[in-house]
């Protein structure tokens, strides 16, 4: 089985077990994560598939993959998941909303300098301010959760899974994106391939997580 396949496998997975906890979760919230899940397996594996139907030209359907990713499914993962932590982390809200409204208007501006120009390309600087972020935000819960009681029982805590799995993505894909340039010049081909060799798995893992999240984290 190839990566792509594993990463497809885990992610209809995960929105399984998240859609069968839905009744289960006392926290409307929490309950949105499972939909939010329902709807990344829909646009990544599903949705995106129309675009096939459009054009059988490769470079044309870069182009609209990148505009597909750059301007619906990242944007809206970002949003959601800076939502979802604004939900549960009340000690940091104020912190959130400000992290939240700078990557909106990076990406806003990115849009505005970009959309129709013709350079568009999947790693853009609003998505690697957007990883940083994400990183920031899941280390944001660490410190919550080290500065409290609930550290004794770690491991009951469904946000523990989530932001594991953010940070160990992000922290691997992270530096790969902001030296894509540089990879894609090396004359290693494993060098050279490594952002798609790494994609799919590091996803794997952490929807993965996400998945344990509804399997093992018994408390919101």
């Amino acid at each position: 089985m190839d990566s792509e396949f594993i990463y497809s496998l885990v992610l209809h997975i995960t929105a399984v077990v998240a859609m069968l906890n839905y009744f289960n979760l006392k926290n409307d919230y929490y309950r949105n994560f499972s939909i939010y899940l329902l709807i990344i397996l829909l646009l990544d594996r599903y949705i995106r598939y129309f675009y096939r139907l459009l054009t059988d030209d490769q470079q044309i359907m870069g182009v609209y993959s990148s505009y597909y990713y750059n301007y619906l499914v990242i944007p809206f993962e970002f949003l959601f998941i800076s939502w979802l932590f604004f939900k549960k982390l009340d000690r940091f809200k104020n912190l959130i909303q400000v992290g939240t409204f700078i990557y909106l208007i990076i990406w806003l501006i990115e849009i505005y300098n970009r959309f129709g120009t013709g350079h568009i390309y999947f790693f853009t600087y609003s998505y690697q301010i957007g990883s940083l972020w994400m990183l920031i935000i899941a280390l944001t819960y660490f410190i919550d959760i080290m500065q409290s009681n609930r550290i004794i029982d770690f491991h009951k805590e469904r946000f523990f899974y989530v932001s594991l799995g953010i940070i160990i993505f992000y922290v691997f894909t992270l530096p790969i994106h902001v030296f894509m340039e540089v990879l894609k010049k090396s004359e290693d081909d494993l060098v050279r391939n490594l952002p798609n060799i790494l994609s799919f798995p590091l996803n794997s893992i952490m929807y993965s997580l996400f998945a344990a999240s509804f399997i093992w984290g018994k408390r919101n």
